[in-house]
């Protein structure tokens, strides 16, 4: 029997950017079996001017069946819980996209492919970046703007939202949601894939199921490299502070002291004749930083701000 599979998507103020991926997911191709059953959910984040009052055509965007709804309480947390709680018991996996992405035509069945083949619990696959302007050499050969990439079959230690697939018997035998904790700060999913994989449950990389990510002209600064740095070292500061155990303490900060004294080795030395290398180094300082900030409770309000605009984040 075909899978059911509830792609869910949370957005806010990014029409432009839902409407290309609702556009995307109508082009999936399933070439190697019976095709799944496919519900779309989407799960829009801003009750102050909800996408399906200024865009009525809204369902018109994708030819598979709708599910909107508004998740009025701000936070990313709370939009993904709510795409959690819209998922109904006979659907068999979850599939988490972004709405500034967009997904090539075998995606989803590369990630049901994979699973199969491995039966474990989710499923990534990479994101490429789609620079909005010419980018600088250092940002497309330093892949500072993309996941992966990934080894095809081969277990990684983390997982993302912005491709993945997720057995949904698994987050209701564990009765898990994304933790309230990092609903404005951002690294709720990689907390949230922490808990799985802590209860033996597997993350398999699929090479071949490939989403792309657009980046506007805003991202595309060294800055804004060296502040997603900074708060992916944050959130896992966060992560063993919530686990509660004093020797995760210990090996993160011990983990963050190493990777910033590689980050200013890489600064003062590889840095000088590479430019890569110099924002490694770089990124490397404002990651371990990040994580240090978490243990002295600085707090990093990331979704509480208002969007950029329909394109950024």
């Amino acid at each position: 029997m075909a899978p059911e599979v509830a792609i869910c998507i949370t957005t806010f103020r990014r029409p432009d950017g839902l409407k290309r991926l609702l556009q995307s997911i109508d082009q999936l191709t399933f070439t190697r079996g019976a095709p799944p059953g496919i519900t779309v959910i989407v799960v829009d984040n801003d009750a102050a001017g909800p996408l399906e009052a200024s865009h009525p055509d809204l369902r018109s965007w994708t030819r598979w069946p709708l599910d909107y709804r508004v998740e009025p309480r701000r936070g990313v947390s709370h939009a993904r819980n709510a795409a959690l709680r819209a998922a109904g018991k006979d659907v068999d996996f979850i599939a988490f996209v972004d709405d500034d992405e967009w997904v090539s035509a075998g995606w989803l069945e590369a990630l049901l492919e994979m699973q199969r083949r491995v039966n474990c619990t989710v499923v990534q696959g990479p994101v490429l970046p789609v620079f909005e302007n010419e980018p600088l050499p250092w940002m497309a050969l330093g892949r500072f703007y993309e996941v992966g990439p990934f080894e095809n079959g081969k277990p990684i230690a983390y997982g993302a939202t912005g491709n993945c697939l997720i057995r949904k018997e698994a987050i209701d035998a564990l009765g898990l949601t994304f933790d309230m904790r990092f609903n404005l700060s951002g690294g709720e999913d990689l907390e949230f894939f922490d808990r799985l994989s802590r209860a033996g449950h597997t993350i398999v990389a699929a090479s071949e199921a490939i989403a792309y990510e657009w980046v506007p002209a805003a991202r595309m600064r060294f800055g804004w490299v060296m502040r997603r740095g900074f708060r992916t070292g944050h959130s896992l500061g966060l992560i063993s502070i919530a686990r509660g155990s004093p020797r995760g303490y210990a090996n993160r900060i011990a983990k963050s002291a190493g990777r910033l004294l590689k980050g200013l080795a890489e600064l003062s030395i590889l840095g000088i004749f590479d430019r890569v290398r110099a924002v490694r180094g770089a990124v490397n300082v404002a990651w371990a930083v990040g994580t240090l900030a978490a243990f002295a409770h600085v707090k990093v309000d990331h979704y509480g701000a208002p969007a950029v605009n329909s394109q950024g984040r």
